[in-house]
């Protein structure tokens, strides 16, 4: 496998788990597979999770690619190109970038504050900027889908 191929294979298998995990498709057939999955706890498990899904997808395209790597090949292609316009509309819309900027603020906050903890910074500004700190800490915490921590707290 190249490593276009590879990219097209990482694409199609992205946007095949996306369909069945999160989009109802053409007259909602894959929202009835989730239905209909949903009285087995098994399937039910495997398309509620696109990382569990892409799992399962890409040991099925492998076994496509080796069986018929042409078919397989424009059907990619085709997947991949969808997948790449999901992307650039996020991009766009600067949903991946600002989640990256918020992780780098919620790591740079982190060490701020483990810097004062430990006494790298004068006790009188640390005292100051602790109520800063804690406060931005917060607040970019609570804009990422982790909960934010307590420090300090028992």
């Amino acid at each position: 496998m190249t490593v276009w191929q590879f990219f097209l294979a990482v694409l199609t298998v992205f946007r095949v788990s996306s369909l069945l995990v999160h989009e109802d498709g053409p007259k909602a057939i894959f929202r009835r597979l989730r239905e209909k999955a949903a009285g087995s706890e098994f399937f039910h498990q495997l398309l509620s999770c696109v990382w569990c899904t892409s799992v399962w997808i890409a040991g099925f395209y492998i076994i496509a690619f080796l069986l018929i790597p042409q078919v397989v090949y424009w059907v990619s292609l085709w997947l991949s190109l969808s997948s790449g316009v999901i992307l650039v509309q996020q991009l766009a819309r600067n949903d991946i970038g600002n989640a990256f900027l918020r992780i780098a603020e919620k790591q740079e906050a982190e060490r701020d504050l483990a810097r004062r903890m430990r006494g790298s910074v004068p006790p009188k500004q640390s005292a100051l900027m602790d109520y800063a700190a804690k406060d931005h800490l917060d607040a970019v915490a609570h804009s990422l889908p982790v909960p934010p921590r307590t420090y300090g707290q028992s």
